[in-house]
C-alpha cells in the first residue's frame, strides 16, 4: 500500500493494515461508525461476531479507530466533486494505491444509498411521476424500466448527469465498490435491505444476495429472510444500551416517526390516524423536514418542514398529544412505558417492512397497524392483522378501549407474535439463533464467544 501517496490526499483516512494470512477477508461496505441509529444495529452486531474469526476491512465515511479502515470524508469528496474524466482517473489511482486484497465476501449496508429525489424518466413515461421510487416494484418490469435503470447505472459509472456524488457522503465508497467489481476483487456480495427503494440494481446481481425482514419475491424484489429486527433490537440493544427492566405499563399508545417526509403520504396519515385521537397518547414527531430521529435537525430543516408542509405543520406541533421528539437511542427504554404502538406504512411507494413489529413486541407493546403496511402477510399473519388493523383515529380509540378491558387478549396476541419472531428463543438461546442466521451469510460460521458490552468498544 502506497502510504506516502495516500497520506497526501486531503480527506482520505487510511488506518494501519493488519492481516492474518490464515483468515478469510471480509469487506464491510459503507461502515457507519459507532453511533446508535435506527438501522446501525445489524452492522455493529455483524462486526462484533465476525472480527475475531476473519480479517475485516471497512469502507466508510467515518474515521474509525480500527485497523483496515479506508474513510472518505467530506473533504475528499470535495476534491473529486466535479464530473470530469480526469477526476475519474484520479479516483481509480487512489483505489489502486490502496492495494486491497481479494475478498471472500462483501457485506453491503445500503440503507442510505438512494437516488436523489428527482425525476429520471421523460414526461411521457409512466415512470415520470415516481421520481426516485421507480427502482422498486412489486410487479414485473418492462423494457422501458430496464433501459432507464441501465442509463442511470451508466451515468453513475462515467460521471455524467446523475453522478455517484449526488447520492450522499457514501458516494466515493460507492465508486470504490464498483472498482472492486471491475477488478474481480470479491467472490460474493450480501446486502441488507432496510429500504427496498435503495438502488440495488447498481450491484452485481449475479453474485449478490439481498437479505430482508421476510422472504419477498415480487417484481424487482428477490429478498431472502434474515432476522434483521432481532439482531438490532434484541442483540444490539441489549449489549450496547442500559435497558431499564424495572418498569410498569402506565401509558396507552406511542407513535414515534416523521410526518414531514417528502415523497410520502405521511402528512395525510397524520390527518387520518393521529390528529384526532381522543385518548391521551404520546406523539413523538420530529418538527423537521425528512428527519427520522431529530439527531441532525437544524434551523434549515425546520424551515423546510414549515414551508413544504404548511397546511399541517402548526396542527402537528400544537396537537394536544404532541410530545416533541425522541432520538433513536432513547426509544428502547421509553417503549417500556406503553401498551400499544402505531405502525404506519413506510415511505416507499409499494409496501415495505421494517424493524417496528419486532421492536414493539420485544418490549411487550401491542402494535396497531394501518392497512398497507404488510398487505401480503409476509411478516404478520392475517388472523393477527385482523385483530390489530386500524383505519383511522376512531379505530385507534376503540382498540385502546377494548384491549384495556381485555388485557388477556392483548398479552395473547403479543405472545403469538413473540413466537412468530422467535423473540424468546433469542433471549434464551442466543448462540443457537446467531448460528442459524450467520450461516445464511457464511455457511462455515460457528459462534465462538459470549457477547458482552466490551466487545463493542463503546
Amino acid at each position: 500500500m502506497d502510504f506516502d501517496y495516500l497520506n497526501e490526499i486531503k480527506g482520505l483516512y487510511v488506518s494501519e493494515r493488519k492481516i492474518d494470512p490464515n483468515k478469510k477477508n471480509i469487506l464491510f461496505a459503507f461502515a457507519k461508525g459507532k453511533n446508535y441509529s435506527c438501522s446501525n444495529g445489524i452492522y455493529q452486531i455483524l462486526d462484533t461476531l465476525l472480527k475475531d474469526q476473519y480479517n475485516i476491512f471497512y469502507i466508510s465515511t467515518y474515521q474509525m479507530d480500527c485497523p483496515n479502515c479506508f474513510a472518505f470524508t467530506n473533504h475528499f469528496r470535495e476534491n473529486f466533486g466535479t464530473e470530469t474524466k480526469e477526476n475519474e482517473n484520479l479516483l481509480n489511482n487512489v483505489f489502486s494505491a490502496l492495494d486491497l486484497p481479494d475478498f471472500d465476501l462483501c457485506l453491503f449496508f445500503e440503507d442510505r444509498i438512494r437516488l436523489p429525489f428527482m425525476g429520471y424518466a421523460p414526461k411521457d413515461s409512466k415512470y415520470h411521476n415516481l421520481y426516485n421510487k421507480f427502482t422498486d416494484s412489486i410487479y414485473e418490469t418492462d423494457d422501458e424500466w430496464k433501459e432507464l435503470v441501465n442509463k442511470i447505472k451508466s451515468n453513475i459509472m462515467h460521471f455524467t448527469r446523475v453522478t455517484s456524488f449526488m447520492f450522499c457522503n457514501n458516494a466515493v465508497a460507492f465508486k470504490l465498490f464498483d472498482f472492486l467489481k471491475l477488478h474481480h476483487k470479491y467472490k460474493k456480495v450480501i446486502s441488507f435491505v432496510i429500504d427496498p427503494e435503495f438502488f440495488y440494481q447498481y450491484i452485481d446481481s449475479e453474485n449478490t444476495e439481498l437479505l430482508y425482514f421476510a422472504d419477498d419475491n415480487r417484481g424487482t424484489r428477490h429478498f431472502k429472510k434474515f432476522d434483521i429486527g432481532q439482531f438490532h433490537h434484541i442483540l444490539y440493544d441489549n449489549y450496547t444500551l442500559k435497558l431499564n427492566n424495572n418498569y410498569k405499563k402506565t401509558k396507552d399508545l406511542i407513535f414515534a416517526g416523521n410526518v414531514f417526509a417528502v415523497g410520502s403520504d405521511r402528512d395525510k396519515m397524520f390527518e387520518i390516524y393521529l390528529e384526532n385521537i381522543s385518548h391521551n397518547v404520546d406523539l413523538f414527531i420530529p418538527n423537521a423536514f425528512n428527519d427520522i430521529n431529530h439527531s441532525k435537525t437544524n434551523d434549515r430543516s425546520i424551515k423546510n418542514a414549515k414551508e413544504k408542509f404548511s397546511e399541517i405543520y402548526d396542527r402537528v406541533v400544537n396537537n394536544k398529544n404532541y410530545k416533541g421528539y425522541l432520538q433513536a437511542v432513547q426509544l428502547p427504554n421509553e417503549m417500556n412505558n406503553y401498551r400499544y404502538g402505531l405502525i404506519l406504512p413506510c415511505y416507499t411507494y409499494y409496501d415495505s417492512l421494517n424493524f417496528r413489529p419486532v421492536f414493539y413486541v420485544y418490549h411487550w407493546v401491542l402494535p396497531f397497524i394501518a392497512p398497507g403496511y404488510d398487505p401480503e402477510y409476509l411478516m404478520i399473519p392475517k388472523e393477527i392483522q385482523d385483530r390489530i388493523t386500524v383505519n383511522n383515529s376512531s379505530d385507534i380509540d376503540n382498540l385502546i378501549d377494548y384491549y384495556n378491558d381485555h388485557e388477556d387478549e392483548r398479552i395473547e396476541i403479543i405472545k403469538k407474535l413473540r413466537d412468530i419472531f422467535e423473540i424468546d428463543e433469542y433471549i434464551q438461546n442466543p448462540e443457537k439463533m446467531i448460528n442459524r442466521e450467520m450461516q445464511k451469510i457464511l455457511p462455515e460460521y460457528t459462534y465462538q464467544h459470549e457477547l458482552s458490552k466490551d466487545k463493542f468498544d463503546w
